[in-house]
Protein backbone atom coordinates (compact mmCIF):
# COMPACT_ATOMS: atom_id res chain seq x y z
CA UNK A 1 0.00 0.00 0.00
CA UNK A 2 1.44 3.57 -1.09
CA UNK A 3 1.63 5.43 2.44
CA UNK A 4 2.41 8.69 0.65
CA UNK A 5 -0.81 10.57 1.10
CA UNK A 6 -1.96 9.04 4.63
CA UNK A 7 1.89 10.12 6.06
CA UNK A 8 1.28 13.39 4.67
CA UNK A 9 -2.23 14.23 5.76
CA UNK A 10 -0.52 13.28 9.43
CA UNK A 11 2.61 15.43 9.48
CA UNK A 12 0.09 18.15 8.02
CA UNK A 13 -2.19 17.83 11.12
CA UNK A 14 0.31 17.98 13.48
CA UNK A 15 1.94 20.99 11.73
CA UNK A 16 -0.87 22.40 11.86
CA UNK A 17 -1.80 21.92 15.17
CA UNK A 18 1.52 22.51 16.15
CA UNK A 19 2.25 25.68 14.76
CA UNK A 20 1.68 27.87 17.67
CA UNK A 21 3.62 26.14 20.13
CA UNK A 22 6.69 27.67 21.51
CA UNK A 23 10.19 26.07 20.09
CA UNK A 24 12.37 24.27 21.92
CA UNK A 25 15.25 25.29 23.86
CA UNK A 26 18.54 23.81 21.52
CA UNK A 27 21.61 23.30 22.91
CA UNK A 28 24.79 25.79 22.83
CA UNK A 29 27.63 24.37 21.06
CA UNK A 30 31.07 25.69 20.15
CA UNK A 31 32.06 26.52 17.01
CA UNK A 32 34.45 23.74 16.32
CA UNK A 33 31.72 20.87 17.27
CA UNK A 34 29.22 22.39 14.62
CA UNK A 35 32.17 22.04 12.52
CA UNK A 36 32.26 18.42 13.31
CA UNK A 37 28.84 18.28 13.24
CA UNK A 38 28.44 19.67 9.73
CA UNK A 39 31.72 17.37 8.03
CA UNK A 40 29.42 14.57 9.58
CA UNK A 41 26.13 15.14 8.49
CA UNK A 42 27.85 16.25 4.75
CA UNK A 43 29.60 12.88 4.92
CA UNK A 44 26.85 10.85 5.79
CA UNK A 45 24.48 13.18 2.91
CA UNK A 46 27.26 11.71 0.05
CA UNK A 47 27.28 8.74 1.77
CA UNK A 48 23.72 8.02 1.57
CA UNK A 49 23.73 9.05 -2.41
CA UNK A 50 26.46 6.35 -2.69
CA UNK A 51 25.07 3.59 -0.95
CA UNK A 52 21.25 4.16 -2.61
CA UNK A 53 23.18 3.50 -6.03
CA UNK A 54 24.49 0.19 -4.71
CA UNK A 55 21.44 -0.56 -3.33
CA UNK A 56 19.79 -0.12 -7.01
CA UNK A 57 22.77 -1.62 -8.79
CA UNK A 58 22.69 -4.87 -6.24
CA UNK A 59 18.34 -4.95 -7.86
CA UNK A 60 19.40 -4.49 -11.14
CA UNK A 61 22.41 -7.12 -11.26
CA UNK A 62 20.32 -9.98 -9.96
CA UNK A 63 17.15 -8.66 -11.82
CA UNK A 64 18.33 -8.15 -15.63
CA UNK A 65 16.91 -11.57 -16.94
CA UNK A 66 13.69 -9.96 -16.36
CA UNK A 67 14.37 -6.33 -18.09
CA UNK A 68 14.33 -6.06 -22.17
CA UNK A 69 18.04 -6.07 -23.36
CA UNK A 70 16.93 -3.43 -25.42
CA UNK A 71 16.78 -1.63 -22.49
CA UNK A 72 20.69 -2.13 -21.55
CA UNK A 73 22.07 1.08 -22.98
CA UNK A 74 25.73 2.14 -22.19
CA UNK A 75 26.13 3.81 -19.69
CA UNK A 76 22.53 4.13 -18.29
CA UNK A 77 20.45 0.59 -17.28
CA UNK A 78 16.63 1.45 -16.62
CA UNK A 79 15.60 -0.58 -13.23
CA UNK A 80 12.23 -1.31 -14.21
CA UNK A 81 11.43 -4.07 -11.90
CA UNK A 82 10.20 -4.52 -8.34
CA UNK A 83 12.37 -4.54 -5.70
CA UNK A 84 13.19 -7.47 -3.44
CA UNK A 85 11.62 -6.84 0.29
CA UNK A 86 15.30 -6.96 1.65
CA UNK A 87 15.93 -3.65 -0.66
CA UNK A 88 12.70 -2.19 -0.01
CA UNK A 89 13.22 -2.54 3.52
CA UNK A 90 16.47 -0.88 3.27
CA UNK A 91 15.46 1.74 0.97
CA UNK A 92 13.32 3.25 3.27
CA UNK A 93 15.34 2.81 6.52
CA UNK A 94 18.15 5.06 3.75
CA UNK A 95 15.41 7.14 2.98
CA UNK A 96 15.28 7.60 7.11
CA UNK A 97 19.01 8.16 7.32
CA UNK A 98 18.59 10.91 5.03
CA UNK A 99 15.99 12.45 6.72
CA UNK A 100 18.23 12.41 9.98
CA UNK A 101 21.28 13.63 8.07
CA UNK A 102 19.84 16.60 6.96
CA UNK A 103 18.22 17.21 10.41
CA UNK A 104 22.03 17.09 11.78
CA UNK A 105 23.09 19.69 9.03
CA UNK A 106 20.75 22.27 9.91
CA UNK A 107 21.46 21.85 13.47
CA UNK A 108 25.20 22.51 13.15
CA UNK A 109 24.15 25.73 10.75
CA UNK A 110 21.50 27.07 12.63
CA UNK A 111 23.50 29.58 14.83
CA UNK A 112 23.29 31.99 11.83
CA UNK A 113 27.12 31.79 10.97
CA UNK A 114 27.83 31.18 7.37
CA UNK A 115 31.66 31.79 7.26
CA UNK A 116 34.02 30.84 4.58
CA UNK A 117 34.75 27.32 5.59
CA UNK A 118 31.12 26.26 5.99
CA UNK A 119 30.66 28.22 2.44
CA UNK A 120 33.71 25.61 1.24
CA UNK A 121 32.24 22.46 2.78
CA UNK A 122 28.70 22.62 1.57
CA UNK A 123 29.26 23.49 -2.00
CA UNK A 124 32.44 21.01 -2.14
CA UNK A 125 29.55 18.33 -1.17
CA UNK A 126 27.01 19.74 -3.36
CA UNK A 127 29.55 19.59 -6.27
CA UNK A 128 30.54 16.32 -5.50
CA UNK A 129 27.01 14.92 -5.04
CA UNK A 130 25.67 16.43 -8.18
CA UNK A 131 28.83 14.47 -9.78
CA UNK A 132 27.88 10.98 -8.35
CA UNK A 133 24.49 11.56 -9.70
CA UNK A 134 24.94 12.55 -12.57
CA UNK A 135 26.74 9.61 -13.71
CA UNK A 136 24.61 7.15 -11.82
CA UNK A 137 23.53 4.61 -14.54
CA UNK A 138 20.74 3.25 -13.22
CA UNK A 139 17.46 5.07 -13.73
CA UNK A 140 14.00 4.09 -11.49
CA UNK A 141 11.75 5.55 -14.05
CA UNK A 142 11.50 5.60 -17.61
CA UNK A 143 10.71 9.50 -18.30
CA UNK A 144 14.28 10.43 -19.06
CA UNK A 145 13.93 8.17 -22.32
CA UNK A 146 10.36 9.73 -22.88
CA UNK A 147 12.29 13.40 -22.87
CA UNK A 148 14.52 12.07 -25.43
CA UNK A 149 12.00 10.98 -27.62
CA UNK A 150 9.92 13.99 -27.25
CA UNK A 151 12.93 15.89 -27.87
CA UNK A 152 13.90 14.34 -31.08
CA UNK A 153 10.23 14.62 -32.47
CA UNK A 154 10.33 18.49 -31.45
CA UNK A 155 6.81 19.74 -32.02
CA UNK A 156 5.34 16.52 -33.36
CA UNK A 157 6.00 15.30 -30.13
CA UNK A 158 2.22 16.43 -29.34
CA UNK A 159 0.95 14.14 -31.81
CA UNK A 160 3.70 11.31 -32.36
CA UNK A 161 3.79 9.22 -35.81
CA UNK A 162 3.12 6.10 -35.71
CA UNK A 163 6.42 5.20 -37.04
CA UNK A 164 9.42 3.87 -34.50
CA UNK A 165 12.74 5.56 -33.56
CA UNK A 166 15.91 4.33 -35.70
CA UNK A 167 18.71 2.88 -34.08
CA UNK A 168 19.62 3.11 -30.31
CA UNK A 169 16.14 5.14 -29.86
CA UNK A 170 13.86 2.40 -30.65
CA UNK A 171 14.43 1.76 -27.13
CA UNK A 172 12.28 4.62 -26.42
CA UNK A 173 9.39 2.38 -28.19
CA UNK A 174 9.63 -0.27 -25.94
CA UNK A 175 9.01 2.03 -22.98
CA UNK A 176 6.54 4.09 -24.12
CA UNK A 177 4.80 2.01 -27.10
CA UNK A 178 4.07 2.98 -31.02
CA UNK A 179 3.29 5.99 -31.34
CA UNK A 180 4.70 6.97 -28.18
CA UNK A 181 2.59 9.01 -25.23
CA UNK A 182 2.30 12.25 -26.76
CA UNK A 183 3.72 14.97 -24.88
CA UNK A 184 1.79 16.33 -21.53
CA UNK A 185 4.42 19.27 -20.86
CA UNK A 186 4.30 22.71 -21.81
CA UNK A 187 6.27 24.08 -25.21
CA UNK A 188 8.79 26.16 -22.60
CA UNK A 189 10.28 22.48 -21.59
CA UNK A 190 9.83 20.82 -25.11
CA UNK A 191 11.98 24.08 -26.99
CA UNK A 192 14.43 23.95 -23.85
CA UNK A 193 14.65 19.87 -23.96
CA UNK A 194 15.20 20.51 -27.77
CA UNK A 195 17.99 22.88 -27.61
CA UNK A 196 20.16 20.97 -24.85
CA UNK A 197 20.03 17.47 -26.40
CA UNK A 198 20.38 18.66 -30.21
CA UNK A 199 24.24 18.36 -30.29
CA UNK A 200 24.26 15.12 -28.83
CA UNK A 201 23.93 12.18 -31.36
CA UNK A 202 23.53 8.93 -28.96
CA UNK A 203 20.23 8.37 -26.65
CA UNK A 204 22.80 8.21 -24.17
CA UNK A 205 24.16 11.18 -24.45
CA UNK A 206 21.07 12.66 -24.52
CA UNK A 207 19.98 11.80 -21.58
CA UNK A 208 22.93 12.95 -19.89
CA UNK A 209 22.24 16.34 -21.76
CA UNK A 210 18.79 16.25 -20.00
CA UNK A 211 20.19 15.48 -16.99
CA UNK A 212 22.81 18.56 -17.31
CA UNK A 213 19.64 20.68 -18.18
CA UNK A 214 18.04 19.62 -14.77
CA UNK A 215 21.19 20.13 -12.91
CA UNK A 216 21.61 23.58 -14.25
CA UNK A 217 18.02 23.97 -12.80
CA UNK A 218 18.78 22.22 -9.31
CA UNK A 219 21.84 25.33 -9.45
CA UNK A 220 19.86 28.12 -10.43
CA UNK A 221 17.25 27.06 -7.01
CA UNK A 222 20.19 26.93 -4.77
CA UNK A 223 21.49 30.21 -5.82
CA UNK A 224 18.10 31.87 -5.49
CA UNK A 225 17.98 30.60 -1.52
CA UNK A 226 21.45 31.26 -1.18
CA UNK A 227 20.98 35.37 -2.32
CA UNK A 228 17.94 35.54 0.37
CA UNK A 229 20.04 35.78 3.30
CA UNK A 230 16.96 34.63 5.34
CA UNK A 231 16.73 31.16 3.70
CA UNK A 232 20.39 29.63 4.28
CA UNK A 233 19.68 27.11 6.35
CA UNK A 234 17.31 25.88 3.31
CA UNK A 235 19.79 26.72 0.44
CA UNK A 236 21.86 24.40 2.74
CA UNK A 237 19.07 21.52 2.96
CA UNK A 238 17.99 21.83 -0.45
CA UNK A 239 21.39 21.79 -2.14
CA UNK A 240 22.70 18.73 0.02
CA UNK A 241 19.55 17.19 -0.27
CA UNK A 242 19.67 13.07 -1.40
CA UNK A 243 16.22 12.97 -2.48
CA UNK A 244 16.31 16.43 -4.90
CA UNK A 245 19.39 14.23 -6.70
CA UNK A 246 17.83 11.49 -6.93
CA UNK A 247 14.61 11.92 -8.39
CA UNK A 248 15.41 14.97 -10.35
CA UNK A 249 19.41 14.43 -11.52
CA UNK A 250 19.80 10.73 -11.87
CA UNK A 251 16.21 9.98 -13.06
CA UNK A 252 16.12 13.68 -14.58
CA UNK A 253 12.54 14.75 -13.69
CA UNK A 254 11.53 18.25 -15.17
CA UNK A 255 9.51 19.65 -12.20
CA UNK A 256 12.91 21.71 -11.31
CA UNK A 257 12.90 23.66 -14.33
CA UNK A 258 9.90 24.70 -13.40
CA UNK A 259 10.05 25.26 -9.82
CA UNK A 260 13.28 28.06 -11.02
CA UNK A 261 11.46 30.16 -12.59
CA UNK A 262 8.72 30.30 -9.33
CA UNK A 263 11.42 31.18 -6.98
CA UNK A 264 13.40 34.00 -9.82
CA UNK A 265 9.45 35.29 -9.89
CA UNK A 266 9.43 34.97 -5.98
CA UNK A 267 13.03 37.23 -6.18
CA UNK A 268 12.29 39.74 -8.73
CA UNK A 269 10.13 42.48 -6.64
CA UNK A 270 10.55 45.39 -8.61
CA UNK A 271 9.05 44.05 -11.27
CA UNK A 272 5.64 43.12 -11.92
CA UNK A 273 5.67 42.48 -15.56
CA UNK A 274 9.10 40.18 -15.32
CA UNK A 275 7.32 38.48 -12.52
CA UNK A 276 4.50 38.28 -14.36
CA UNK A 277 6.61 36.30 -17.43
CA UNK A 278 8.06 33.86 -15.04
CA UNK A 279 4.82 33.11 -13.98
CA UNK A 280 4.21 32.03 -17.47
CA UNK A 281 7.17 30.64 -17.63
CA UNK A 282 6.33 27.94 -15.35
CA UNK A 283 2.86 27.26 -16.15
CA UNK A 284 4.47 26.63 -19.97
CA UNK A 285 6.51 24.01 -18.69
CA UNK A 286 3.77 22.06 -16.74
CA UNK A 287 0.16 23.43 -16.71
CA UNK A 288 -0.51 22.54 -13.37
CA UNK A 289 2.16 25.46 -11.95
CA UNK A 290 -0.96 27.76 -12.20
CA UNK A 291 -1.87 26.75 -9.12
CA UNK A 292 1.54 25.38 -7.50
CA UNK A 293 2.90 28.91 -8.40
CA UNK A 294 -0.05 30.90 -7.91
CA UNK A 295 1.74 32.32 -4.24
CA UNK A 296 4.36 34.15 -6.31
CA UNK A 297 2.31 37.33 -5.82
CA UNK A 298 1.17 36.72 -2.16
CA UNK A 299 4.16 39.42 -0.92
CA UNK A 300 1.79 42.23 -2.27
CA UNK A 301 -0.55 43.56 0.18
CA UNK A 302 -3.39 45.17 -2.10
CA UNK A 303 -5.77 41.88 -2.42
CA UNK A 304 -7.36 43.40 -5.82
CA UNK A 305 -3.00 44.03 -6.88
CA UNK A 306 -2.27 40.37 -6.18
CA UNK A 307 -5.33 39.11 -7.65
CA UNK A 308 -5.26 40.65 -11.20
CA UNK A 309 -1.09 39.98 -11.45
CA UNK A 310 -1.84 36.49 -10.21
CA UNK A 311 -4.59 36.29 -12.98
CA UNK A 312 -2.60 37.80 -15.90
CA UNK A 313 0.57 35.35 -15.51
CA UNK A 314 -1.96 32.47 -15.37
CA UNK A 315 -3.69 34.28 -18.48
CA UNK A 316 -0.62 34.73 -20.08
CA UNK A 317 0.71 31.05 -19.60
CA UNK A 318 -2.42 29.50 -20.44
CA UNK A 319 -2.33 32.17 -23.99
CA UNK A 320 0.97 31.33 -24.83
CA UNK A 321 0.80 27.94 -25.01
CA UNK A 322 -2.39 27.89 -26.89
CA UNK A 323 -0.86 29.75 -29.51
CA UNK A 324 2.39 27.59 -29.28
CA UNK A 325 0.71 24.37 -29.67
CA UNK A 326 -3.17 24.44 -30.22
CA UNK A 327 -5.25 22.17 -29.70
CA UNK A 328 -2.79 18.83 -29.97
CA UNK A 329 -1.84 19.96 -26.39
CA UNK A 330 -5.22 19.55 -25.23
CA UNK A 331 -5.32 16.49 -26.65
CA UNK A 332 -2.30 14.98 -25.08
CA UNK A 333 -3.58 15.93 -21.37
CA UNK A 334 -6.53 13.81 -21.97
CA UNK A 335 -4.20 11.09 -23.38
CA UNK A 336 -2.36 11.52 -20.12
CA UNK A 337 -5.56 11.49 -17.52
CA UNK A 338 -6.94 8.49 -19.22
CA UNK A 339 -3.60 6.00 -19.53
CA UNK A 340 -3.47 6.25 -15.74
CA UNK A 341 -4.29 3.48 -13.95
CA UNK A 342 -6.91 3.99 -11.23
CA UNK A 343 -5.20 3.65 -7.72
CA UNK A 344 -6.62 1.90 -4.49
CA UNK A 345 -9.44 3.18 -2.53
CA UNK A 346 -7.35 4.67 0.11
CA UNK A 347 -4.76 5.63 -2.07
CA UNK A 348 -7.69 7.95 -3.65
CA UNK A 349 -9.43 9.05 -0.96
CA UNK A 350 -5.90 10.40 0.54
CA UNK A 351 -5.22 11.79 -2.81
CA UNK A 352 -8.71 13.98 -3.28
CA UNK A 353 -8.32 15.24 0.79
CA UNK A 354 -4.68 16.71 -0.36
CA UNK A 355 -5.98 17.93 -3.02
CA UNK A 356 -8.88 19.63 -1.07
CA UNK A 357 -6.04 20.56 1.52
CA UNK A 358 -3.76 22.28 -1.68
CA UNK A 359 -6.84 24.19 -2.98
CA UNK A 360 -7.97 25.62 -0.38
CA UNK A 361 -4.41 26.42 1.28
CA UNK A 362 -3.82 28.26 -2.31
CA UNK A 363 -7.19 29.87 -2.10
CA UNK A 364 -6.08 31.32 1.65
CA UNK A 365 -2.85 32.48 0.57
CA UNK A 366 -4.62 34.56 -2.73
CA UNK A 367 -7.43 36.08 -0.83
CA UNK A 368 -6.60 36.53 2.92
CA UNK A 369 -2.35 35.75 2.75
CA UNK A 370 -3.21 33.53 5.40
CA UNK A 371 -0.67 30.50 5.39
CA UNK A 372 -0.70 27.57 7.44
CA UNK A 373 2.67 25.49 8.21
CA UNK A 374 1.04 21.76 7.30
CA UNK A 375 -1.07 22.93 3.78
CA UNK A 376 2.47 22.82 2.52
CA UNK A 377 2.59 19.09 2.75
CA UNK A 378 -1.01 18.05 0.78
CA UNK A 379 0.55 20.06 -2.48
CA UNK A 380 1.34 16.79 -4.17
CA UNK A 381 -2.18 16.01 -3.77
CA UNK A 382 -2.49 18.75 -7.32
CA UNK A 383 -1.03 15.48 -9.58
CA UNK A 384 -2.85 12.85 -10.95
CA UNK A 385 -0.77 9.97 -8.96
CA UNK A 386 1.67 10.17 -6.09
CA UNK A 387 4.86 9.87 -7.76
CA UNK A 388 7.85 11.34 -5.23
CA UNK A 389 9.12 13.85 -7.50
CA UNK A 390 5.67 15.83 -7.31
CA UNK A 391 6.82 16.14 -3.47
CA UNK A 392 8.66 19.38 -4.09
CA UNK A 393 5.47 20.92 -5.66
CA UNK A 394 4.89 22.56 -2.06
CA UNK A 395 8.47 24.45 -1.67
CA UNK A 396 6.96 27.83 -3.07
CA UNK A 397 4.08 27.34 -0.76
CA UNK A 398 6.21 25.89 2.15
CA UNK A 399 8.59 29.25 1.49
CA UNK A 400 5.41 31.58 2.02
CA UNK A 401 4.42 29.56 4.99
CA UNK A 402 7.63 29.91 6.35
CA UNK A 403 8.46 26.12 7.01
CA UNK A 404 10.93 25.44 4.18
CA UNK A 405 13.87 24.23 6.26
CA UNK A 406 11.57 21.06 8.19
CA UNK A 407 9.77 20.14 5.16
CA UNK A 408 13.18 19.80 3.15
CA UNK A 409 14.37 18.18 6.23
CA UNK A 410 11.21 15.44 5.86
CA UNK A 411 11.64 15.30 1.99
CA UNK A 412 13.77 12.04 1.55
CA UNK A 413 11.17 10.29 3.80
CA UNK A 414 8.21 11.43 1.49
CA UNK A 415 9.44 10.51 -1.45
CA UNK A 416 10.41 7.03 0.09
CA UNK A 417 6.87 6.47 1.13
CA UNK A 418 5.77 7.56 -2.64
CA UNK A 419 8.14 5.48 -3.96
CA UNK A 420 6.45 2.70 -6.42
CA UNK A 421 9.84 1.35 -6.88
CA UNK A 422 10.19 -0.95 -3.67
CA UNK A 423 7.61 -3.55 -2.33
CA UNK A 424 4.94 -2.64 0.39
CA UNK A 425 7.45 -4.55 3.01
CA UNK A 426 6.20 -5.24 6.41
CA UNK A 427 9.15 -2.63 7.78
CA UNK A 428 7.88 0.14 5.58
CA UNK A 429 4.49 -0.55 6.68
CA UNK A 430 5.46 -0.13 10.00
CA UNK A 431 7.01 2.96 9.90
CA UNK A 432 4.13 4.14 8.19
CA UNK A 433 2.11 3.37 11.18
CA UNK A 434 4.66 4.67 13.24
CA UNK A 435 4.78 8.37 11.46
CA UNK A 436 1.03 8.75 11.45
CA UNK A 437 0.77 7.85 15.24
CA UNK A 438 3.46 9.67 15.67
CA UNK A 439 2.07 12.71 14.25
CA UNK A 440 -1.37 12.29 16.01
CA UNK A 441 0.24 11.82 19.16
CA UNK A 442 1.92 15.35 18.89
CA UNK A 443 -1.38 16.95 17.49
CA UNK A 444 -2.86 15.98 20.84
CA UNK A 445 0.34 16.96 22.70
CA UNK A 446 0.01 20.27 20.87
CA UNK A 447 -3.56 21.08 21.89
CA UNK A 448 -3.33 20.28 25.17
CA UNK A 449 -0.05 22.13 26.18
CA UNK A 450 -0.11 24.83 23.27
CA UNK A 451 1.27 28.52 24.66
CA UNK A 452 0.35 31.51 21.84
CA UNK A 453 3.67 32.65 19.86
CA UNK A 454 3.66 36.28 20.19
CA UNK A 455 4.89 36.56 16.35
CA UNK A 456 2.61 34.71 14.23
CA UNK A 457 4.47 33.32 11.90
CA UNK A 458 8.06 32.07 11.55
CA UNK A 459 11.04 33.90 10.89
CA UNK A 460 12.48 32.15 7.85
CA UNK A 461 9.39 32.81 5.17
CA UNK A 462 11.03 33.03 1.95
CA UNK A 463 12.43 36.40 0.91
CA UNK A 464 9.71 38.63 2.43
CA UNK A 465 7.62 38.09 5.27
CA UNK A 466 3.68 37.43 4.30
Amino acid sequence: MNFGFIVVLALAVAAHVGQRRRPFAMPALSDGARLCLLLFACLGLGGSLVLRGIVDGFIVSHQLTTITQSALLNPVILDIVPASMSASDLAIMLSLLQSLMLGILVFALNDGKFSAVRWAIVIGTFVTMLAVAGLDHILKSADLYAYAGYAKLGIAAYNPPSLPFAGSYRVINVFWGLPITPCPYGPVWLALVHAATEPAQSLAAKIFALRSLSAAAFVLCALCLAVAKQERLAFAAFALNPAIFEQYIVDGHNDLIAIAFILCATLVVGSPYLRILLFALAICVKLPFALVGAVVFTDILDARRRLVLTACGIALGLTATVVLVGPAYARALFSEITRRPQPDAWVALGHVVCLGAALAAIAGALFLRRFSPGAALPFAGIALLPFPWYAIWCIPYAGRAGVLVPLLIALPLLTGFFSSTYEPTAIRTLLGVVLVLAALASSFVSLWRTRALSVPHPQDALFSEP
